[in-house]
């Protein structure tokens, strides 16, 4: 389902490139979204004789796991999570109000089916829809990287992790809008008996677009507490239990069970 590696993964940062070549350390990378949908799929149904934290059933969606149910997650893995754009749209007017314009270099034009005004020329041409949208350059575009934790203890209400998400979702909307490419990468690691075990899911490229669905579906807290269960469960990777959260990555990731530090996230991302 996940392929071990034994080479620390380019998108790790420096300083913790140390502590994945210990020799109690496996690593894991996720196949791309696709291939862990189909993988939840053909599992749906499975019960470990021990453990089955995934399969379990609530009343709505509010509750510690996310979902009402596993075939809910692998569904919001599919098409994104239509809770979290609820959310969204709050912390993305919070952040607006924290990134100031005046990077912006000169004002350029394309063509739209929706704009400001018509394009007289094109119109005359027998176009029915033919509008110029005014839409801004940056200056100097940049590349950074994100690394995302979604280990959460048990202990963490899913309305924090949530919000948190949703704050995740717009930052990485307004970086990209203001020529900041991202490299997004999620990243769970646990300890169990003595083993660092760490599991990464590549999210976006610098030159991949803007993804809502699959970074609502990556963020949202049913990864964490089902689908990363389900891994467990089937694979018996962790023989009891599904281990404890580590936070090995520090300052290095974003931590979706603190509370919420747009401040912080922003003088990190955006400088």
């Amino acid at each position: 389902m996940f392929k071990e590696v034994r080479k620390v993964p380019s998108f790790v940062p420096e300083r913790c490139k140390g502590m994945l070549s210990k020799s109690n350390v496996r690593m894991f990378i996720c196949p791309d979204a696709v291939e862990l949908v189909a993988q939840m799929k053909k599992y749906e149904g499975f019960r470990n004789e021990n453990r089955n934290s995934s399969m379990t059933t609530s009343r709505d969606e509010s509750e510690w796991n996310g979902t009402k149910s596993f075939p809910e997650a692998v569904r919001i893995m599919q098409h994104g999570s239509d809770q979290l754009k609820k959310i969204v749209a709050e912390s993305n007017r919070i952040i607006k109000h924290k990134l100031k314009d005046d990077e912006f270099e000169q004002d350029y034009y394309r063509f739209d089916t929706q704009g400001l005004f018509f394009d007289v020329g094109e119109v005359l041409s027998g176009a029915p829809e033919a509008f110029l949208n005014s839409e801004k350059s940056y200056k100097n575009e940049k590349h950074t990287d994100i690394i995302i934790s979604n280990v959460h203890s048990a202990s963490v209400d899913q309305e924090v992790i949530m919000k948190n998400a949703a704050t995740v979702i717009a930052l990485v909307k307004m970086l990209e809008q203001r020529s900041v490419r991202t490299r997004i990468t999620v990243v769970s690691e646990k300890r169990v008996k003595g083993v660092d075990i760490y599991v990464f899911l590549p999210l976006k490229g610098y030159n991949e677009p803007f993804n809502y669905n699959k970074l609502s579906a990556y963020v949202h807290i049913s990864l964490a507490r089902r689908i990363m269960f389900k891994w467990q469960e089937v694979t018996n990777i962790i023989e009891s239990g599904y281990a404890y959260p580590l936070k090995n990555f520090g300052g290095d990731a974003i931590d979706m069970s603190e509370p919420q530090n747009l401040d912080k996230l922003i003088k990190k991302y955006y400088k």
